[in-house]
């Protein structure tokens, strides 16, 4: 595994993006599942009485590995975007899903922190919050769920993680590629800044004149200080409209 996805050598302890490639986040994800999924279930079994210790704080790091790589890998999807990636987000996202109700649900996990809870009078004031607001997470992730209503969660987990997936990943497309050219008898009320956005814009997909495209940075402005009605109903159709599935205005 590539060693810079969970630990960051870049200046300020950032990620050094440019020794990472594509193909290593697929292996990455998979032994960053397993060491996650290892580190939780020695918590799980631990045969010691629950301490915040030995169970709370330990939670807390248990995963650090996964989140590192996944602050990495939903970086690079969420700003520099292509079809491997988004290929590997479709991939990814239930199994993470699946790796989070694993542990949410897990009942020993769940008792152990209620344990602590009910005997958080000892515990300083930090160590009595953080063991409230975990114990409040379990149970808002199903933790005190059985049988059928379990599975339940757990299947509603898998499928909001899929279709999130699927509509962080249309925005990005109708994002790039939406555009609205704007005639010069439509630049009414623009101020000469966004004008000039507009038209650096068209420039760079190689249009005349000037377009508006979904970029918030663009978009915005122009429904704040257009003067042509249509053109505003237009750019706001696509604009809520945008992650749809359906295209920008479709």
């Amino acid at each position: 595994m590539n060693p810079e996805l969970t630990h960051w050598t870049g200046p300020l302890g950032l990620p050094r993006f440019d020794r990472i490639r594509d193909e290593d986040f697929a292996p990455a994800f998979d032994v960053c599942l397993k060491l996650a999924g290892d580190a939780v279930e020695t918590i799980a079994a631990n045969p010691e009485p629950p301490t915040f210790r030995n169970t709370v704080a330990a939670l807390e790091t248990a995963e650090d590995p996964l989140n590192r790589l996944c602050a990495v890998f939903f970086t690079l999807t969420g700003v520099d975007s292509s079809p491997a990636r988004q290929a590997l987000q479709r991939q990814i996202a239930p199994r993470l899903a699946a790796h989070g109700s694993k542990v949410s649900m897990d009942p020993r996990l769940f008792d152990r922190v209620e344990a602590i809870m009910q005997d958080r009078d000892g515990l300083p004031p930090e160590d009595r919050r953080l063991t409230e607001l975990s114990l409040r997470g379990l149970r808002r992730a199903g933790a005190g769920l059985t049988g059928a209503a379990r599975q339940r969660m757990a299947a509603i987990r898998e499928r909001l993680a899929v279709l999130s997936t699927d509509f962080a990943q249309n925005v990005l497309t109708d994002e790039r590629d939406f555009t609205l050219a704007v005639p010069d008898a439509g630049l009414a009320g623009l101020p000469d800044w966004l004008l000039r956005s507009m038209r650096a814009a068209a420039r760079e997909r190689g249009l005349p004149g000037q377009v508006v495209t979904l970029n918030r940075s663009l978009i915005v402005p122009f429904l704040q200080h257009a003067e042509d009605r249509a053109l505003r109903e237009v750019a706001w159709r696509a604009w809520t409209a945008r992650g749809s599935g359906a295209g920008a205005g479709g």
